[in-house]
């Protein structure tokens, strides 16, 4: 009777806001993605329409691998983000512990969508997600329900994986479900190599940087959480990294991912922690003259430092979790 009473208040206030939006969607609202209070819905199980999933004879789903790798790669920088290309690196890091599906058509690739379990502490509480990425369809596919039969087999394959909970983020079109935060990106021209004699900075993983990573990390209402090294060692090899030590004490660090943006290296800063940012962002590479970062966590101050431009807005939604919004400030939750 408690699930009942739940899942018909989703609906009902789904249809509410779906009647009274400019922007109106049919596969969300029947979602668990409404948000109107705090806390996991706890419908068990995942109550999702599996007609969604219902695929024609001519598609068929496989997972990325050596035989199917090239397909994805084409598809990440051909139809995903105009004028945004990722090199090879990255995106065999993404792929490390993570779930990732193609949707032939035939034999054409059309789309494709991928997922890698994180923890997430929220209100002192850890909480087990999905990270959904990379939901892209092909171009000429686009408007023929690609995307739902896509998002459909993720939540398929994080239900059956005992995650049936979601967190994905969309760019600039905000869906028709509120968002619980929203972020501003900026872009802008890398600061130039400062580094005083004084300080070294390095690029090794150590558990010298998890212990610095976790103490400013817990600082925040929402972040993500690992709970032992395996964890954070996993998370942090998908992308580059430095820090900077006076002596042996650790000042600061930044993750960040390389990729082309009109035919321009740019460095994507994923996360910022402590001081001497400057230093660390000047001694990337001086092939890359641009650097983006959005204002989550305390990036403001050093937005701010380098005069970086507005670029655009990234929406943060959960599925299957209900949680009230928070300020860009509030949250750490460096995945890219």
């Amino acid at each position: 009777m408690k699930y009942y009473i739940i899942f018909t208040f989703i609906i009902i206030s789904s249809f509410i806001y779906y009647k009274f939006s400019h922007k109106k969607s049919r596969f969300w609202i029947n979602q668990p993605v409404f948000s109107n209070k705090e806390g996991q819905i706890t419908l068990d199980p995942l109550q999702y329409d599996p007609n969604l999933l219902e695929l024609i004879n001519d598609e068929t789903f496989k997972t990325v691998n050596k035989d199917t790798w090239l397909d994805f790669y084409d598809l990440l920088n051909n139809h995903y983000f105009d004028h945004l290309k990722y090199t090879s690196d990255y995106l065999k890091k993404q792929l490390d512990h993570s779930t990732a599906w193609i949707l032939y058509k035939n034999i054409a690739p059309i789309g494709t969508i991928t997922s890698h379990p994180v923890t997430i502490q929220i209100h002192n509480r850890s909480h087990k997600f999905n990270y959904v990425d990379h939901l892209l369809v092909k171009k000429g596919e686009r408007g023929r329900s690609t995307a739902t039969i896509l998002i459909s087999k993720i939540i398929e394959s994080g239900t059956l994986a005992g995650i049936p909970r979601f967190i994905f983020k969309i760019e600039d079109n905000e869906l028709p479900i509120p968002h619980f935060c929203k972020l501003t990106n900026y872009y802008g021209i890398k600061p130039k190599n400062i580094v005083g004699e004084k300080y070294e900075i390095k690029n090794l993983v150590s558990k010298q940087l998890y212990n610095f990573y976790n103490k400013y990390n817990s600082k925040y209402l929402i972040y993500l959480k690992f709970d032992n090294y395996s964890e954070f060692e996993n998370y942090i090899t998908k992308y580059k990294v430095k820090y900077i030590l006076q002596g042996n004490s650790l000042k600061g660090m930044i993750l960040y991912v390389e990729s082309m943006y009109k035919g321009e290296k740019v460095a994507e800063i994923v996360t910022i922690f402590g001081d001497l940012i400057d230093m660390l962002i000047g001694d990337i590479d001086e092939s890359i003259k641009w650097i983006t970062m959005n204002d989550m966590a305390s990036n403001m101050r050093w937005i701010r430092k380098f005069n970086l431009k507005e670029a655009n807005i990234t929406y943060l939604y959960f599925y299957n979790y209900f949680l009230n919004k928070f300020y860009a400030e509030e949250i750490s939750i460096g995945i890219s």
